[in-house]
């Protein structure tokens, strides 16, 4: 049997232990996403009533019609039984610079998995990393670091949102989830938009999104939300820009989103190109069993 030099064996016990330190202490992009909690939560909440007392409300429901029907209309996920869409990511700031490969898949009514593949450019001693979140309807199981594990309530929580985000925050305006507000018009990316609150009323909040006085499309989002992991509790900005609309059988979607969160303590932008979407191909309740 081969032997190895003692040092061989402290330097790989150390480039674990980083490895590991390094992924617990950025926020997981189900993080970022989360619900805000103090004190972006109340920062949120005044921002909430702020807003729900000025009443606009109308002139913002007839611009989010019309936004609906530029992105094919309300009810152009009723046809969907299954979804497979595929992005390619670059991110950068505090913690480096990596490519990360995602795969969503979706099934009706409430299955999802998110598979992901980070490569790290800038700290080329990281290994791969490939990790997965499931739901299959009732139980959720999560891998990112170690052993698969059964996903917390919380976890699962994210997941369903992950669901319910599907068809964007405008058609769920329609839907009744959320109202929106009619601020002003303003100039984004050198195009005319009008700016609209969009209130969560079940979390109080309020989600700001830019439409283009033209095409109706969201040029622009912007957010105040809450990082997790090792910075949990920690306030930030969250900016969203759209690009490159393109015609799908869900609608119109846009190719290229750039996201960028920034606090005192983390900043981070991703750069995402969406690769492909596919429609009713028959994804397998298989995809979604616990591994």
């Amino acid at each position: 049997m081969r032997k190895y030099k003692p040092y061989y064996l402290a330097l790989a016990l150390v480039i674990a232990v980083i490895v590991i330190m390094f992924l617990r202490s950025r926020p997981t992009e189900m993080e970022r996403s989360a619900p805000p909690t103090p004190p972006a939560m109340a920062e949120n909440a005044a921002l909430y009533e702020q807003a729900v007392s000025i009443d606009d409300l109308g002139r913002g429901r007839e611009i989010v019609e019309k936004a609906v029907e530029a992105l094919g209309g309300l009810n152009v996920y009723e046809k969907v039984n299954d979804l497979t869409k595929v992005s390619k990511r670059k991110v950068w700031g505090t913690d480096g610079e990596k490519i990360v490969v995602e795969t969503l898949y979706y099934k009706r009514p409430d299955k999802i998995r998110i598979d992901g593949e980070a490569d790290f450019i800038t700290k080329k001693f990281l290994p791969k990393i490939k990790w997965y979140h499931i739901f299959d309807g009732e139980q959720g199981w999560i891998k990112e670091l170690g052993l698969p594990r059964e996903a917390s309530e919380n976890e699962i929580q994210q997941l369903k949102a992950q669901i319910r985000g599907l068809p964007g925050i405008l058609r769920l305006v329609l839907l009744g989830d959320y109202s929106a507000k009619y601020v002003k018009d303003q100039v984004v990316e050198g195009k005319q938009c009008h700016a609209l609150d969009i209130l969560d009323h079940q979390r109080r909040r309020v989600v700001r999104v830019f439409i283009d006085t033209s095409s109706f499309l969201m040029l622009k989002r912007e957010e105040r939300i809450t990082l997790g992991g090792a910075l949990a509790g920690t306030p930030a900005e969250r900016e969203v820009l759209y690009y490159d609309y393109g015609e799908t059988p869900v609608g119109m979607v846009p190719f290229h989103i750039v996201d960028k969160v920034s606090s005192p303590k983390y900043t981070e932008t991703d750069d995402t190109q969406v690769v492909k979407i596919e429609v009713n191909t028959g994804v397998k309740d298989d995809v979604f069993k616990k591994p």
